[in-house]
């Protein structure tokens, strides 16, 4: 469905998720060993696209989006499921 369209009666706009649990390791692994999905946006690939805001830079990770309202204390990030 459409971004814009309306959504089927009963349906609501927002959707509770689960809490997330976020890690850090300081031992740099490969890509390829990571247990998760994940998007890697490197300066290079900033530069070639001239992303020089948050939201530029949200339009090149899939089913990420940054809407241009709101304030930069304040601004909401949706990721789609």
């Amino acid at each position: 469905m459409p971004i814009w369209a309306a959504a089927p009666e009963g349906w609501t706009d927002s959707v509770a998720l689960p809490d997330i649990d976020v890690s850090v390791s300081r031992v740099e692994r490969p890509a390829s060993q990571q247990q998760m999905q994940m998007s890697v946006i490197d300066s290079r690939l900033i530069g070639e696209t001239q992303a020089v805001t948050p939201k530029d830079v949200s339009s090149l990770i899939p089913n990420v989006y940054m809407p241009d309202y709101g304030s930069a204390m304040t601004s909401s990030i949706y990721i789609a499921r």
